[in-house]
């Protein structure tokens, strides 16, 4: 009893500390541009127009819905870090309570940079796939007595994000289709209603995801099918899984160091499956199955990102929990553990530069940019924003001004990634644009440092506007910004 007892009051340390450290460490983030998008659309986009709005944006809008709860409300937007952050402790409470795991893996899990920088920081849906993820495990031990919370888990995970699709139906080959299969043999399935209606729950799940999505290769400007050479593309990426375990330092022994250890836990890996394939098939099939989805949609369709990747560090985990659940399983998920403990501790290198280089500059200057704004500038101004997407990271700090596209010639919050934003302007048009504006307002431009187009450097020339204030540096680089003033 008091071995219990003890145990409880560690983990209730544990949790503790892991909430107050990275409760500081989400307040010295600044939000950028798509956290700021998720958090207009859901002020802005009514809950009707929201699934249709979905194919301008190439994400389900699970996350957006959960935001709509608070943005509707008029919640300051730092809620949508506090979400995010309660959702990664949520999801830390559950590692210590409910993981197979021991101890010290659970305090590396704790440690690894998803949970320690870039899930609780950055304030996007990958937090919540983490926390599905996670569930998905929880429950994977008792799908058979609860194949309706299984399936209604799966649904969710499949409205999060399209990388998830890999993962979510082999799961659903994994337990419902093999099983109606096994029972239509057995001419049983009628003895088997709540499979059936997990079964199509799940399944329901993808379907929303294709209606929300079909039409976004026609719709979203930004999404294109990559047809580079994709071999290239892999080298790239695989590059880009290894600068999250080394940082962003190159060369140095540290490095090689560690390059090497991912290649022994990658041939320790391979060779526990081999060996082990038989009685944990359906682990190492999800795994690679997911895996291999979601590469063939970062190589084919998507921009990777590093919140992106490491959904397949919840993937790997997910798999080495279920792995407990098999009887004499004992021996290989130690050995599992192990490597998931190892890969976890690798990370903290690469989300210790990030919390420092957080903590040093501006991760986006937007914040700063909207405190000038508000603090110097009329109320009712307009902001001309050549560079939509850059400036609209400023929109959810500045609820009594106005932002507006050039190129689409409309007022706006949200980024609509439709074709219309990439009209080209001129020189004569963009000075129509601004007669006509300051006919009715106060107008002023603003743009990224980094991105400034050819009429607003002629504009510059010609004594038409001044700087009135620029940013610091920011680690989103077109996220520092120059605010000019028309001149008289």
């Amino acid at each position: 009893m008091k071995k219990l007892k003890k145990e409880q009051i560690i983990n209730i340390i544990i949790i503790i500390v892991y909430g107050v450290i990275t409760f500081f460490i989400m307040l010295n983030h600044e939000p950028w541009r798509d956290e700021a998008q998720a958090w207009l659309i859901a002020r802005d986009i009514s809950l009707f127009d929201i699934f249709n709005y979905m194919k301008y944006e190439g994400h389900p809008c699970l996350w957006h819905l959960l935001l709509m709860l608070f943005a509707k409300l008029n919640f300051p937007y730092l809620t949508i870090n506090i979400i995010s952050w309660m959702i990664m402790l949520l999801s830390a409470i559950l590692v210590i309570y409910k993981s197979p795991f021991n101890k010290m893996t659970k305090i590396c899990v704790l440690l690894s940079s998803p949970f320690l920088y870039y899930y609780i920081a950055i304030s996007r849906v990958y937090t919540l796939i983490a926390f599905l993820v996670i569930l998905l495990a929880i429950v994977y031990e008792k799908k058979e007595e609860k194949p309706c919370l299984y399936g209604f888990l799966l649904l969710l995970l499949a409205n999060t994000h399209v990388i998830m699709l890999g993962l979510v139906g082999v799961l659903i080959l994994d337990f419902y289709v093999k099983n109606i299969i096994k029972y239509l043999k057995n001419n049983e399935l009628k003895k088997h209603k709540k499979l059936l209606t997990g079964f199509v729950i799940s399944v329901l799940g993808i379907i929303l995801l294709i209606l929300q999505l079909m039409k976004s290769i026609s719709t979203n400007g930004e999404v294109q099918i990559y047809k580079s050479n994709y071999i290239v593309l892999i080298i790239q990426y695989i590059n880009q899984y290894i600068n999250l375990f080394l940082g962003y330092g190159e060369g140095n022994i540290s490095n090689v160091l560690f390059i090497l250890i991912l290649m022994i836990l990658f041939i320790v890996l391979i060779y526990c499956q081999i060996k082990n394939f038989k009685k944990h098939s359906n682990s190492i099939i999800i795994f690679y199955t997911s895996i291999i989805f979601q590469f063939a949609v970062y190589v084919i369709v998507y921009q990777y990102n590093n919140e992106a990747f490491l959904t397949a560090y919840f993937i790997a985990l997910f798999c080495i929990w279920i792995v407990a659940y098999k009887k004499d399983s004992k021996n290989i998920f130690e050995l599992l553990s192990l490597l998931i403990m190892i890969l976890s501790i690798m990370t903290i290198m690469n989300s210790t530069y990030m919390i420092m280089l957080d903590k040093k500059c501006n991760y986006s200057s937007s914040k700063e940019m909207a405190k000038y704004i508000n603090e110097n500038i009329e109320k009712g101004t307009v902001f001309i924003a050549p560079i939509d997407y850059s400036v609209s990271a400023i929109i959810p700090y500045c609820k009594d001004y106005l932002f507006y596209c050039p190129q689409k010639q409309e007022y706006f919050t949200y980024v609509k990634w439709d074709l219309k934003r990439k009209k080209e302007l001129n020189y004569d048009q963009f000075e129509e644009i601004i007669e006509d504006l300051k006919n009715d307002k106060n107008v002023y431009i603003i743009c990224p440092k980094e991105k400034l187009n050819d009429f607003i450097e002629k504009m510059l020339k010609n004594n038409e506007i001044k700087e009135v204030y620029q940013t610091s540096y920011s680690f989103i680089s077109d996220e520092s910004y120059y605010l000019f003033e028309l001149n008289n």
